[in-house]
This record gives C-alpha cells, sequence and structure tokens, in this order.
C-alpha cells in the first residue's frame, strides 16, 4: 500500500510540474494582439476584406502590420502549402501571424503585392465558419493579368464580442506543373466569365457591383453573381426559379425585349 501511495504521489507530482510549465510556454508562444478596429472584425465580410487590404499595397509602401495581428486569434497559424522541389511531393510551413510578419514584410514591402478576393464558398455553424476564399495576386493593382491565383481556406471565429481569424491555409494553383499532375481551379471555386468580366466592367467605370446585372442560364449562375454583389438575371433553366433571382426569363429574347423597353 505504501508503494502504491509513493507512485501516486510521484504521478501527481509530474502531472502538477508539467501542468504549470505549460502555462508560461504558451502564453509566450502566443501573445495578446493589439486592439482590432472595430469596423475590421463586425462581420465575416469585415474581416476577410481586412485581410487582403492589409497585406496590399504598392512598392514602397509600409503595411499596417498591427492591424493584421489584430485580426487574429492568439495561437493562429498561417500555413502555405506547396510543391516540394521536382513536384513529387507536397510540403508545408506553420506561422504565427508575427512569423508571417517578419518572412513576408520586405518582400510584399519592396515589390508590391495586391491580392483580392473573386470567389468564396462559406459554410457555416453557430459561430464557426469555414471559408474558401479564391484570390488573384497582382504587383501592381492594375495588371491585366494575375501572376497568381489560389484559395485560401479561412477558419474563423465568433466570441461573442467580434469575429476572428483562427488559422489560414493556402495555396497557388499550378496549371503549368512539370509533374504532369495539373491542379487549377475547379468551376465551383471561381465565378463564370460573365460574372468576371462584368466586376472589371463595374471597377472601370466606377460603378458599383450593385448597379450591375449578371445573366445566366444556371442556380449556380445566379449564385454566383450573389456572391459577386451583382444582380441576379437567370434564363429558366437547369432548376432556377424566379425566387433564386432579382428578374428572370424564359429566354434571352424576353430579356432583350425587356432591355429595349426599360432603355427606351
Amino acid at each position: 500500500m505504501t508503494h502504491l501511495r509513493r507512485n501516486a504521489f510521484v504521478l501527481l507530482t509530474v502531472l502538477t510540474v508539467l501542468i504549470v510549465a505549460a502555462v508560461p510556454v504558451a502564453s509566450r508562444e502566443a501573445p495578446s494582439p493589439p486592439p482590432a478596429a472595430p469596423a475590421d472584425v463586425e462581420s465575416v465580410d469585415a474581416i476577410i476584406t481586412a485581410v487582403y487590404d492589409v497585406i496590399s499595397g504598392p512598392a514602397g509602401q509600409k503595411r499596417d502590420w498591427d492591424r493584421f495581428r489584430s485580426l487574429f486569434l492568439p495561437g493562429a497559424k498561417l500555413i502555405p502549402v506547396f510543391k516540394t522541389e521536382g513536384g513529387e511531393g507536397t510540403g508545408h510551413l506553420m506561422w504565427s501571424p508575427e512569423e508571417y510578419v517578419e518572412r513576408a514584410a520586405s518582400g510584399l514591402e519592396a515589390q508590391g503585392f495586391f491580392e483580392v478576393e473573386i470567389h468564396r464558398v462559406v459554410e457555416s455553424f453557430g459561430p464557426v465558419v469555414h471559408l474558401f476564399s479564391t484570390y488573384e495576386s497582382r504587383r501592381k493593382a492594375d495588371d491585366a493579368k494575375p501572376f497568381a491565383r489560389g484559395i485560401n481556406s479561412f477558419q474563423l471565429m465568433n466570441d461573442g464580442k467580434r469575429w476572428w481569424v483562427v488559422n489560414i491555409l493556402w495555396t497557388a494553383e499550378r496549371p503549368d506543373d512539370r509533374s504532369g499532375d495539373s491542379e487549377t481551379l475547379h468551376v465551383e471555386f471561381v465565378p463564370p466569365v460573365v460574372i468576371q468580366t462584368a466586376i472589371k466592367a463595374a471597377r472601370r467605370l466606377g460603378h458599383p457591383p450593385g448597379d450591375c446585372l449578371g445573366v445566366g442560364d444556371s442556380h449556380y449562375d445566379v449564385l454566383a453573381a450573389r456572391d459577386a454583389g451583382l444582380r441576379a438575371v437567370c434564363m429558366l433553366n437547369d432548376g432556377a426559379s424566379h425566387n433564386d433571382s432579382d428578374l428572370s426569363f424564359a429566354n434571352i429574347p424576353a430579356f432583350v425585349r425587356y432591355l429595349r423597353v426599360v432603355l427606351g
């Protein structure tokens, strides 16, 4: 019995030491972030917009890295996923927000970097949100073509007061992968070409997307238009219905007749 008591005491002592030792280590690894601007963390849209905005800017412009830090839950990770050298496997890195700043800040600020979201797929349950955000990256905001596209996989959480970024896992598409294992974005992660064109045209003309029409003939087209912030117009095919869209027509000639009447 004495032997059992001695073993139990030793076990409890070891557990106590481990628990006590773990607390300061965790606090050192996950410092509290600076206060966030309320407008940056009041909604899912707001915090995603803030992430893209804070890392973007022309060459020579310093980023507001305290704003960046303020978006992340203590202990959050940023995880790039990439093909290993030779294209025979997949590798990844795991950075804290502070490690991301240390590794990425100088390159982003020296070369210029603009990243925008062109589409998203969202799943949510209570205070937890998972979001596939399709991105395009450019060196200059007005570059005709992006030098990279891919998906940022966001994990978000609402603590009852604000939204937090818990993790970001991302990878770029590789259409020219020499291994032959081409990795391009599937259609469900990219808005239809007509929607992308409308967004770009709206930006060039100085009109908000809500003043533009996204026209399609499927339920997916209608959802993509809504995701892009456009007013949705659908032809009644593929299960699309009047209730899904802002306007619906039996066919294209009917839509053309409507435009002629409205536009005079």
